[in-house]
């Protein structure tokens, strides 16, 4: 790392990029109920600029396509999976310094649910980003709850750096 990667842990890559992901969520319930849950999600992300500058050097804009395959019932109402097809958008961008805003929202296509075409799942993140460590404050709008959430980056320590 040199002394401008002060707002990353990881260098920046810009480009367009295709990401895929894939996830199996299986569920087992002391009723001997069970849910199956296979979800998949693809699409373009646009990484613009490299986190270094003070001012708007870093965005990041995706667009996934979520799918969800589901098989057997949960007991619980809260627990069932809804809204299995949906776009997913996401935001981040760099304000000022080590300040992020990051924007996470879904649109809901699934015909059978009952909030289809609405967006759901909307999340607001201001962070303050440095290499070792963020801070951030963040709001969900669909559970409408918030806090501040500390992260550590990486424990692979190996010796002391060279200071900047």
């Amino acid at each position: 790392f040199k002394s401008d990667n002060i707002y990353s842990p990881e260098v920046i890559s810009s480009g367009l990029n295709l990401n895929a992901q894939a996830k199996i969520d299986l569920y087992r319930y002391s009723d001997n109920n069970h849910q199956n849950l296979f979800i998949f999600k693809a699409g373009p992300e646009l990484v613009i600029g490299d986190f270094k500058r003070k001012f708007f050097d870093f965005s990041k804009i995706s667009l996934f396509y979520k799918t969800t395959l589901s098989e057997g019932n949960s007991p619980f109402g809260f627990d069932q999976s809804t809204d299995n097809n949906t776009i997913e958008f996401n935001l981040k961008q760099q304000l000022f310094g080590p300040i992020t805003f990051d924007y996470k929202t879904e649109y809901n296509l699934d015909i059978n649910s009952p909030s289809y075409k609405d967006f759901f799942n909307t999340k607001y993140d201001l962070t303050w980003n440095r290499r070792a460590y963020s801070v951030s404050i963040f709001y969900n709008q669909a559970t409408e709850a918030g806090g501040l959430n500390f992260k550590i980056n990486s424990f692979n320590f190996d010796g002391y750096g060279k200071n900047f």
